[in-house]
Formats: C-alpha cells, structure tokens, sequence
C-alpha cells in the first residue's frame, strides 16, 4: 500500500515536473515581464495541482520552486539593463531545467531504486 501511493506520488511529481520545466526552458531568452509570467506560471500550477489533490508533490516542488525563483526575481530589479536582466532570466531558466531534471535522477536512484526496476520503467515510461 505505502509503496503503491509512493509511486503514485512520484509519478505525479515528475508530471508536474515536466509540465512546468520542459526542456525547451533551458534554452529560453525571455523577457523580464515574461520571466514574471512564467514564475507565475509555474507557482499558480503548482498551487492548482495541490488542490486537486496532489499535495505530496505539490509540497515536494513548493519549496524548490520558491528558492529558485526568488533569487532570480529579487536579483533582476536590482540589474540596471534590459540585457543583463535578460542575459540573468535565460541562465536562471536553465538552472531551473537543470535542477529539476538532476533531481528526478537522483529520485529515481536514491528514494525508489528500491523498488522493482520493471515497475519503475513501466511508471515513468512516456
């Protein structure tokens, strides 16, 4: 039973994951105000995600969410141009592409390696 939820929640997390850091997002070039929209975004679906009922994961990403975002956004206002505000929002999207994509690794290897690798091939097959 634990494990079965377990897995649930994973996969859950790692939809969530992938809808609000796609690949594509490592290559961005956005704008400030897109950067804002975009962290809106991501914030706002993650929010939505709880309230239907995905909590585990939805708490799994807040926090990482936030301590992601936060620097980038309080940095941005302080930089006095649009292209080094510009030159801060692309790499800061590729951090969080990377940070996202470095943790369903260590995941996958460290929390549910100890689960049969038939059952996790087939969970997050896509």
């Amino acid at each position: 039973m634990f494990e079965d939820k377990l897995l649930q929640c994973s996969k859950e997390m790692f939809d969530i994951m992938d809808v609000i850091a796609p690949k594509e997002l490592a290559a961005a070039q956005p704008t400030t105000q897109q950067l804002v929209d975009l962290y809106s975004y991501q914030f706002s679906h993650n929010r939505s995600e709880a309230m239907q009922g995905k909590i585990f994961a939805a708490r799994m990403l807040g926090g990482s969410i936030n301590y992601l975002q936060a620097p980038t956004i309080g940095k941005t206002f302080l930089l006095y141009t649009n292209k080094a505000r510009s030159e801060l929002a692309h790499f800061s999207l590729g951090v969080f592409y990377n940070y996202f994509d470095k943790m369903k690794q260590l995941y996958l290897k460290d929390v549910l390696s100890m689960f049969n690798d038939k059952t996790i091939r087939n969970l997050f097959k896509k």
